[in-house]
This record gives C-alpha cells, sequence and structure tokens, in this order.
C-alpha cells in the first residue's frame, strides 16, 4: 500500500484532522492485536477501547468515530464506510491486475486456487480467510504489497447492490462466478435475486475484460447479458471440462481438466467431486492469464488452503472432516458424498448443524440433508442446533439429537468406535468449526474425572 498520512486521510475521507497531519501510516488495520510501527488503526466494532494500545504499538495515527482527546488521528462519521472510500483511492494508485471472485458457494476455495495457479507465474496477493465485504475487502487491498502483480479479491453480499459497491472499489479486470445457489435465501427472498446479485460482478467489468462462469448454470443467460467483458465458460460443451475419477482414502481428489480437447490429470489436497468445478474455473483463469496448463496442474496439487474446508484433523483415533465454516444445501451434500467416499470400509459419521439464512426452505432442506446421510449408509447422525429435528428426521433411526456442540462431543466419545470417520458440517452459527478442540477438551475433561 502506498503510504498514507492522517491529512490525506481525512482529505478522502472527508474526517476531522486531529493532531499532525503529517502522521504516515503504511498499511491500516482493524485488530490491536496486529498493529506494527506504521499500521494506522482503525477502531471498527468496538476497537475505541484498544486505540491506547494501538497506539503504544506504534500505530502512527487512528481512524475512529469518536474522540478522547488523547490521540492523533482522524474522526470519522462511519468507520467502515471511511475505510471502503479510503480502499477505492489506494486502489487507484495501484498497477496490479485484479480477479474478483464471488458465487454462492465455494468462493473461498476458488480463490485458494485462482491464488495458487497465478501465482506459479506472477506475484500474488489474495483475501486473508474469507475477507469479503465492507471491511475485509478494504483490509485484503491495504495489506497488498507494492510490488504485487495480481490480486484475487473474493466479493460476497447479503443483500442486492453490495458486490457493485465492493466492485466499484476493487474495478477488477476478471471476474468468476462459481455458481447461483440458495445461499443467504431468507436475505435475497429468492434465487432470481441472488442471481442478479451476483451479476453484479461481471457488470462491472470492462468491455476488455474478462468473465469466466459455469458453462451449466441455471442462470447462465443472465449472467452472459450482464456483462460487456468477454465470456469463458467452463464444463460441458465448453472449451475447458471436468470430471472427477475418485476420492482417496486420505482425502484427496482426482479428476481431469480438458483444455481444448487436451486431458491435463489434476488432484486436490481435500475431498470433493463438485470441487472440480473450481478448479477447472482456477485452471480457465490461469491459462487466460498465460500459465500454462500443467503448470497449473501443478500449482493445484500444492495449493495452501483456507481452514475448516474438508480439512482432516486426527483425534485420539478418530478422524475428523472438518467442513464447519458454512453449510449449504450444495456444500452439505457434496460434503456427506465425499466422507462416504472417503471412508472405503471404515465406519462413518456425520456431525450435521443448521444452514443458516435459507428462510422458508430451511426446513425441507435440512430434512433431506438428513435423508442423504441415511441414503448413503452414514453409521450414525449426531444432530445440533435449532434445525436438528429436521435433520433427525430425515435421518430416522440413525440420528441423536443434542443441543451444543460440547454435547455433540460427548455423543462422538459415547457412540463412535475408534478408527470412524467423522463429518463436521454446519453453518458457524453453532461454532462447530472448533469441534476438533472442543472433543480433545471433552476428552481431557473425562480422563481427569476417570
Amino acid at each position: 500500500m502506498p503510504e498514507l498520512t492522517a491529512g490525506r486521510v481525512a482529505e478522502i475521507t472527508g474526517g476531522r484532522l486531529i493532531g499532525d497531519g503529517r502522521a504516515t501510516g503504511h498499511t491500516v488495520v482493524h485488530d490491536s492485536r496486529t498493529v506494527v510501527p506504521g499500521a494506522i488503526f482503525a477502531a471498527v466494532h468496538g476497537g475505541h477501547a484498544f486505540i491506547q494500545n494501538a497506539v503504544a504499538a506504534g500505530a502512527p495515527f487512528v481512524i475512529a468515530e469518536e474522540s478522547d482527546g488523547v490521540f492523533d488521528g482522524v474522526i470519522v462519521r462511519d468507520t467502515v464506510r471511511a475505510l471502503m472510500s479510503l480502499a477505492s483511492a489506494v486502489r487507484d494508485e495501484m498497477s496490479a491486475r485484479v480477479v474478483g471472485i464471488t458465487g454462492s458457494t465455494g468462493k473461498t476455495l476458488t480463490k485458494d486456487l485462482v491464488a495458487a495457479v497465478l501465482g506459479s507465474r506472477f506475484k500474488v496477493h489474495a483475501s486473508q480467510r474469507s475477507f469479503n465485504a465492507e471491511l475485509g475487502l478494504p483490509l485484503v487491498i491495504f495489506s497488498a504489497p507494492d510490488d504485487a502483480e495480481v490480486l484475487v479479491l473474493e466479493l460476497a453480499a447479503r443483500h442486492a447492490g453490495e458486490i457493485a459497491e465492493l466492485a466499484a472499489i476493487a474495478r477488477p479486470q476478471t471476474g468468476i462466478i462459481t455458481g447461483i445457489g440458495i445461499t443467504h435465501l431468507e436475505e435475497f427472498g429468492s434465487r432470481d435475486a441472488i442471481a442478479q446479485t451476483k451479476s453484479e460482478l461481471l457488470a462491472a467489468l470492462p468491455a476488455d475484460g474478462l468473465a469466466i462462469v459455469p458453462s451449466n448454470d441455471d442462470y447462465l443467460a443472465l449472467l452472459s447479458e450482464s456483462t460487456p467483458a468477454r465470456l469463458r465458460t467452463v464444463g460441458p460443451g465448453a472449451a475447458i471440462d471436468y470430471r472427477a475419477t475418485k476420492i482417496d482414502s486420505s482425502g484427496r481428489t482426482y479428476g481431469v481438466v480438458t483444455v481444448d480437447g487436451t486431458q491435463i490429470d489434476v488432484s486436490l489436497p481435500i475431498a470433493g467431486r463438485a470441487l472440480m468445478r473450481n478448479i477447472a474455473l482456477a485452471v480457465a483463469c490461469g491459462i487466460e492469464h498465460g500459465v500454462e496448463p500443467g503448470d497449473a496442474a501443478s500449482a493445484i496439487e500444492d495449493a495452501p488452503l483456507s481452514s475448516f474446508r474438508m480439512e482432516i484433523v486426527e483425534v485420539d483415533g478418530w478422524t475428523i472432516v472438518n467442513d464447519a465454516y458454512n453449510s449449504n444445501p450444495t456444500s452439505a451434500s457434496s460434503a456427506l458424498r465425499s466422507v462416504r467416499e472417503m471412508a472405503q470400509g471404515r465406519p462413518v459419521w456425520a456431525v450435521l448443524g443448521p444452514m443458516a439464512e435459507l428462510g422458508p426452505v430451511a426446513e425441507d432442506a435440512h430434512l433431506r440433508i438428513g435423508r442423504l446421510a441415511a441414503d448413503l449408509a452414514y453409521d450414525g447422525v449426531i444432530a445440533l442446533g435449532d434445525e436438528a429435528t429436521e435433520i433427525a428426521h430425515g435421518a430416522g433411526s440413525l440420528a441423536r439429537v443434542v443441543t451444543s456442540a460440547d454435547d455433540a462431543a460427548d455423543a462422538v466419545i459415547g457412540s463412535v468406535p475408534p478408527g470412524a470417520l467423522v463429518l463436521a458440517k454446519a453453518s458457524r452459527v453453532v461454532s462447530l468449526e472448533r469441534f476438533p478442540e472442543i472433543l480433545r477438551a471433552r476428552l481431557h475433561s473425562a480422563e481427569r474425572k476417570a
């Protein structure tokens, strides 16, 4: 990020300057624990209480919504909105190309894969974790090194117009849509509205830009019509197609991506036949940026991936497949099928929690997920959260209902045989992403009591 003075920040954000306008920072952070000398501290979501900690750690000045008169900084009406304006100005000074990624599921995985593929040729800076909204996206832009050649940014939305607003900051030249599903249906009201919002990314692309979308998406026509950019499709009937061949017992997925008739063997270090689409989208993006198909495949094979996505953790003889960063009907179905294929004769259980924000389809969706576990011959289902009853109804006699992640861990300890695979899948409203450490803690507690 180019250096910014407090005076310049006040000018960009329309804020009120306190103290020395020449104070200079080289990045912006919102967590006082990450402040290093030269990092501007933005006080958001209660961060005002940590301003003195940030100043003591070396923050040259602060961006905040109120002042107690004891720090240098810029006082703004809304810190998050101020950061969005500031990020747009910083983006103006960047020469890096930007790849924007959105969709109903698989955004973060696709971001990880695209970053790995493009990283085989370019200096790439990508979104940390799932920093993909009005606060996270500016923070990613601020943290970009000056020599970055490509930024890979994830864009998310909970209401119409949000992706357009984020794209106006990021100004991507390439846009990737992973697919249109029903995630956040409760907020949007219809799948049509979701598709319209996701298409805002493609509408923001320049005429000489590139849009990459699945060829078999139900909303292909809408996505195609939304953009002035050149369209590249991936999937059946497209120049780049894909198929999965197997998932091995370690959780690695194998498959083939076909590029203009030439087959390329690929593998991914997590389980999921459905994830071959994400691989193909990343390969397509790489090829369009001059990466050789073989180099793209090699980059994917060892790609560093974000946590809590089909992450395998061994706990006292159980193999926990932690896919609990988020959950929706598409990803939950894929996870259940993938872990079943991994099992290869081992006992297989699932801890299934709520799929949040599904609105009117929630009851039926949870019933179907429970039923799928039964149809796939899971040995047991531990259901928790507000929708546990529907999951249990679908799973039938396999199911046991619990009310918390701690209770789910106790159920595993009491019922699941050693050597079993255990899928943990839920939206983060029940903190199931922490299931391996919760299970370890409950085991330790049980040992002490014994």
